[in-house]
């Protein structure tokens, strides 16, 4: 590994997390609020003050108040870590931030490698300037970037160097949003001696996000450190490493929550209490090297006048879209139920004009047909009921005209009950009944006569219509032994 010369106490700040060792690792797997340590470090979808910088330049564009965080975050041995950030919109979802983290050491005692001390006292300090741009993609996209200048201090060794980050969030219409950042896309290189290695910010991707009830979030993000490792750098094979942060939020008051945290380093649990334009939190953390006490404290200014009305006039804006999406809509299904009401009066028109010549013409069963298609659509409809009357009253006369024909029929006067046969079935051509009595009557006429193919013949035609009848069946019977006993 990277050869150490000096032993101090920022190897411990991080001796737990994959992280020790990398460049600048105070930028990743610490905080610049108590927010985000309170969630265990997992900020990259769920802080929300000027503080959020740290894990995800895009977060700060939700921040409509004009805001500074103070975080400070006392160690061991001397050692401090503390931040501040401010923030201002310049419209909605539209924000700039300026941000100073500083982890420093007084007094450390010197040893060397071997451990061994008296070689006197010095300070050690470590420094990140940013300025942050959170923007607004899309409706439910935000992007961000942070502008880096890093400086360290060693001894009398010192050294600068720039960085960038990007990060984006997205959180749909629901209870999940998701964030990502990648960090040192440009990476900072400090030197702290003319002959020594470059200490190169590593490129890191921190992935996370949160779930949201009423009054409950889960948050986790996931850290892979140095993706494209410089092998150059190190004496073993290097291989990425990663790291997990977790936390809940609990909210049973409006101005008050609690958290539960936990990463690979330590446990840890707070509180944030807010009040008007104030923000007070407080965050414990228990690790290998002691309780740890950290505090912030957020002041907002108000939103500038002119981002008030910018919201306003940005919902504004989204609900005049809403609207005419809506008076679009209300315009399709108008135009959608004309066009239904035309299909549905043509086919109307046609069905009952179809009726009325088959009324006109007897075919009830047809008339029918079209009079009950109309009904389906248009229940109501008066012309269609009042040609279903019509094919009523044409079927009673027809049926009349048929008892009058049986009637005369079981009489044996059978050219009358003839005459009233065709009547019926002019009123009414599908009538079978009518049609079998006027062939049975026509049998028994040419049967009269002796004229017996001509009977016969028409008595097969009443048992087609009839075949459960007996009557054709005894006339053609009696018919044949007639045509046989002349043999």
């Amino acid at each position: 590994m990277r050869k150490i010369l000096l032993f101090t106490i920022f190897h411990l700040l991080f001796a737990n997390l994959n992280a020790s060792g990398y460049p600048g690792d105070y930028l990743y797997t610490f905080g610049a609020t108590t927010r985000g340590l309170n969630l265990g470090g997992a900020g990259v979808a769920s802080v929300n003050d000027s503080g959020s910088f740290y894990w995800n330049p895009a977060l700060i564009s939700g921040n409509i108040y004009r805001e500074c965080v103070f975080f400070y975050s006392p160690i061991i041995e001397g050692t401090v870590f503390q931040s501040f950030s401010f923030n201002w919109p310049i419209c909605f979802r539209n924000v700039i931030g300026l941000s100073w983290v500083s982890l420093k050491t007084e007094d450390a005692e010197w040893v060397d490698s071997f451990g061994v001390g008296n070689r006197g006292t010095f300070s050690n300090s470590r420094d990140a300037f940013f300025i942050t741009l959170g923007r607004r993609l899309s409706r439910n996209i935000d992007w961000g970037i942070n502008l880096k200048i890093v400086n360290e201090k060693f001894f009398t060794w010192q050294d600068s160097g720039f960085g960038l980050d990007i990060g984006s969030v997205f959180f749909p219409e629901g209870k999940f949003s998701f964030g990502f950042m990648i960090q040192n896309i440009l990476q900072p290189s400090l030197k702290f001696a003319p002959n020594a290695l470059p200490d190169t910010y590593p490129l890191n991707l921190r992935v996370g996000f949160i779930w949201r009830q009423k009054q409950f979030s889960f948050s986790f993000d996931y850290l892979f450190f140095d993706l494209f490792p410089d092998e150059k750098v190190y004496t073993d094979k290097i291989k990425p490493k990663g790291t997990y942060f977790t936390g809940v939020k609990i909210r049973p008051l409006s101005v008050f929550s609690i958290f539960l945290g936990y990463n690979e380093r330590e446990y840890s649990a707070g509180f944030l209490f807010s009040l008007g334009d104030f923000d007070f939190g407080y965050n414990w953390a228990v690790s290998n090297w002691g309780d740890n006490h950290r505090f912030s404290l957020g002041i907002r200014f108000g939103a500038l006048p002119s981002l008030k009305e910018k919201v306003l006039k940005e919902k504004e804006k989204e609900l005049k879209v809403y609207e005419r999406y809506l008076e679009n809509k209300e315009k399709d299904i108008i135009a959608k139920e004309k066009r239904q009401e035309e299909i549905k009066r043509i086919f109307i028109k046609e069905r009952l004009k179809a009726a009325k010549r088959y009324l006109k013409n007897h075919e009830y069963s047809l008339s029918k047909r079209e009079v009950r298609s109309v009904l389906r659509v248009d229940p109501e409809n008066k012309e269609a009921q009042k040609i279903l009357r019509g094919i009523k009253k044409g079927i009673l006369k027809a049926d009349l005209k048929y008892a009058i024909a049986l009637q005369y029929y079981k009489n044996g006067e059978y050219k009358k009950s003839i005459k009233y046969l065709k009547k019926a079935i002019r009123m009414n051509p599908e009538d079978i009944r009518s049609k079998y009595l006027l062939n049975l009557c026509y049998s028994r006429i040419f049967l009269k006569k002796g004229q017996y193919k001509e009977a016969r013949k028409y008595a097969i035609e009443a048992f087609k219509l009839k075949s459960e009848s007996e009557e054709p069946v005894g006339i053609i019977k009696g018919i044949d032994e007639i045509l046989k006993g002349r043999k």
